[in-house]
């Protein structure tokens, strides 16, 4: 869907990776989130009274899921407690994700940016592979940069070279897998 369509539904990935982005009045695209298999995405568009979406979505590779109506959704999580509460701290996590960019951006420099970026979609897609973390989803340069607010190209000054640091593939223009060693996370924004 695209940026101020109408609401019609939760859509839950079976497998891929779809993208959520906004669009700036400058035609910049921004990229907010990546989603991947059994992730869902769609939700916070439900509970706006204007019924229209606040991002664009689109897959980043050759995705499957499907999608539940917003009205059979929304019944399912009324009567399933478990489930409303996952939800609410799904969009939870996003408010925070949200209120972090901007804090980001006034303390941290661009490696710095990346470095977290690239320590959350391990702790999000990644699996455990010989002492270090592999992250084996499909990003562009590009996205990675609109993900932490940087132009691609000082995003890829700011990638290591191999084979010295994370080890990247890449394919297609895309960072198809990154090995990380294991690293705790980051230390948390000043307020």
């Amino acid at each position: 869907w695209l940026q101020g369509d109408p609401v019609d539904g939760v859509y839950v990935i079976g497998e891929g990776h779809i993208q959520s982005y906004r669009v700036g009045v400058d035609g910049q695209q921004f990229a907010l989130w990546l989603f991947g298999p059994g992730d869902t995405t769609g939700e916070p568009g439900l509970f706006l009274p204007a019924g229209f979406r606040g991002t664009s979505n689109e897959a980043v590779e050759r995705t499957f899921g499907v999608v539940i109506s917003g009205p059979a959704f929304l019944d399912f999580i009324d009567h399933h407690p478990l489930v409303n509460r996952r939800v609410l701290r799904r969009l939870s996590e996003m408010l925070r994700d949200s209120l972090t960019m901007p804090s980001e951006m006034a303390y941290l420099d661009i490696p710095g940016r990346v470095a977290r970026k690239l320590l959350e979609l391990a702790a999000i897609h990644g699996k455990p592979s010989s002492g270090a973390t592999r992250i084996g989803i499909r990003i562009s340069q590009g996205t990675l940069a609109e993900m932490v607010a940087a132009p691609r190209e000082n995003v890829n000054r700011t990638l290591p070279p191999r084979p010295t640091g994370p080890h990247l593939s890449t394919r297609g223009g895309h960072l198809q897998s990154l090995l990380l060693p294991r690293l705790s996370p980051p230390p948390p924004l000043p307020p």
